[in-house]
């Protein structure tokens, strides 16, 4: 019998909570409405990330481009309290002082725009270059971090000049190693401009190489946990923190894709090609998000919440959609440039495809309860396979998650150094059999007593919460058929999070839209259910 116990210390640090790069956001001229709600918004509304970095802040962002973005922000982020770092994907190389003048001016422009015109106040964060890029070159401000400096000097004294409560991030540097050596430097030059540190890490989970890991190798976790505690570390010394604020698990396949192309550009994640490989790569993500939380990283943001659209050639026309294209090109990239980036939780590609991956039913999990103002919770393992990570919220309820990276089932007695008001709910994941849903939703739970004893599948993931409250949520009514499809009335529920949409008693659709477009069966019995965002139905 393993044994595993959670305290809570009378000091813990603050956790910022988990989430996504959300590049949707810049994307909405392209999306159907049926990716948008029945998935995007829907799993948007039902995970509730308290952390999203997006793409935005161009020195040339077009008014209407703006304005989209607006209107994606209105319908996810701020029904969600989610806090925003926001980047720019791109950046034209600007060479003299006078060059740099005017860009900032000009970004400071369209950040201005925002939140005060449209009053996006959950934008808080900002940084002048996406993983330390200018231009077409990769990472090139790494080799010039006093130019750099020079930017966020700029930044710093505009945004004073204009009153913009935004903190400027540093430095959004890529990889371990790198980025730790840039924090050092730049907690030496240019503390006094930066709000928090950042970077980037994708770690290589597969024996390859010496120094790489296995999958299931609990070594793996004690690397991140000390590579991320080094940075927290030149952080704290500064009374500063540390943002993780892209991550993900590379392997092999994601540099000798079976599909290699001399002319596009295939950014894809490990696992792509192979179902069993995809779900074993979202537990080590996980494992990830576990050992930053741990050392003290103040959040986390996975890449990301949705696939890129396939890349298209961003030409310039009259017809909606070449205006649509040229709009999303001009801002993200176009041609190779956009690349094939299928990292998302779930797909996009032209056949219509939308279906979720593994990681929504792993890292979307644990980013529906691993949120933000919680308390971190000091954990014990007497086996070196189980990996844990817990958090207390102000409300007095806590989530607990354990991975099991052994290829046995274990059985575990959870012993709590504190009391727990309800039963919990508990949610697994295993790689052998991940939970998959035809619409998305995320796996269903069951409930345990108080008294916490468990047994967890081999290579699993299983999250305990008291985060919920057991309710009824409003009944959907006036559900009629139309010439289109389904129509119903909107609930006013204020925890209802999105519909599951029924026919003859089997759920065809999940959606946040009040109708559904369907070749209706004039003899079937349609029925709509409200689902609120503690998965109460």
């Amino acid at each position: 019998m393993n044994s595993i116990k959670f305290e809570k210390p009378y000091f813990r640090w603050l956790f910022g909570g988990m989430g996504f790069h959300n590049s949707e956001a810049t994307m909405t001229p392209l999306i159907s409405d049926k990716l948008m709600n029945e998935r995007i918004l829907k799993t948007f509304h039902e995970i509730r990330p308290s952390f999203s970095r997006v793409f935005g802040g161009f020195h040339d962002w077009t008014k209407d481009a703006m304005n989209h973005f607006a209107e994606y922000y209105n319908k996810t982020f701020a029904k969600t309290d989610t806090a925003i770092y926001m980047v720019p994907g791109r950046a034209p190389l600007n060479e003299t002082e006078s060059q740099m003048e005017e860009f900032v001016n000009e970004t400071c422009d369209k950040l201005e725009y925002l939140l005060k015109q449209k009053e996006l106040k959950l934008i808080q964060f900002f940084c002048v270059a996406n993983e330390l890029s200018v231009g077409n070159t990769y990472a090139m401000l790494a080799k010039d971090l006093d130019k750099f400096k020079k930017y966020h000097q700029m930044f710093w004294s505009e945004f004073k000049k204009r009153k913009l409560d935004l903190g400027l991030i540093a430095t959004d540097g890529s990889g371990i190693n790198e980025f730790t050596e840039q924090i050092e430097w730049a907690a030496q030059n240019m503390d006094e401009y930066t709000k928090y540190y950042c970077g980037h890490n994708y770690a290589i989970c597969e024996k390859w190489e010496d120094g790489d890991f296995a999958f299931d190798d609990p070594e793996f976790y004690d690397y991140l946990y000390r590579s991320f505690d080094k940075v927290v570390q030149i952080a704290k010394n500064k009374q500063k923190r540390f943002m993780l604020a892209e991550f993900g698990i590379h392997g092999r396949k994601i540099y000798f894709p079976p599909e290699k192309s001399s002319v596009m550009v295939s950014d894809i994640p490990s696992g792509f090609y192979d179902k069993k490989e995809e779900a074993e790569y979202a537990l080590m993500a996980c494992v990830e998000e576990l050992a930053a939380m741990n050392a003290g990283v103040l959040c986390t943001a996975f890449w990301t919440f949705c696939d890129y659209p396939n890349p298209f050639l961003g030409w310039n026309g009259y017809s909606d959609e070449a205006k649509a294209r040229y709009e999303v090109g001009k801002f993200s990239g176009f041609g190779t440039e956009m690349r094939y980036n299928k990292h998302g939780l779930f797909k996009w590609d032209e056949d219509g495809n939308c279906s979720a991956r593994a990681a929504l039913y792993s890292v979307g999990l644990m980013s529906k309860f691993f949120k933000s103002n919680s308390t971190v919770l000091k954990w014990t393992s007497d086996n070196k396979n189980l990996i844990c990570g817990g958090v207390s919220n102000s409300n007095g309820s806590v989530s607990l998650c354990i991975i099991n990276l052994s290829n046995t089932d274990e059985k575990i007695n959870i012993s709590i150094g504190f009391d727990i008001d309800k039963p919990f709910r508990v949610y697994e994941y295993a790689c052998d059999c991940v939970p998959e849903n035809e619409f998305g939703d995320l796996q269903p739970f069951t409930t345990l007593d108080k008294e916490v004893y468990i047994e967890v599948k081999p290579h699993s993931l299983t999250l305990l919460t008291t985060d919920y409250i057991d309710r009824s949520p409003e009944t959907v009514n006036n559900v009629y058929v139309s010439d289109t499809g389904i129509v119903w009335d909107a609930v006013k529920d204020k925890y209802h999070a999105y519909y599951r949409v029924f026919e003859d008693g089997k759920q065809i659709a999940s959606t946040t839209a009040e109708n559904l477009s369907i070749k209706v069966n004039k003899n079937a019995d349609y029925k709509v259910k409200s689902v609120d965002r503690f998965g109460n139905i």
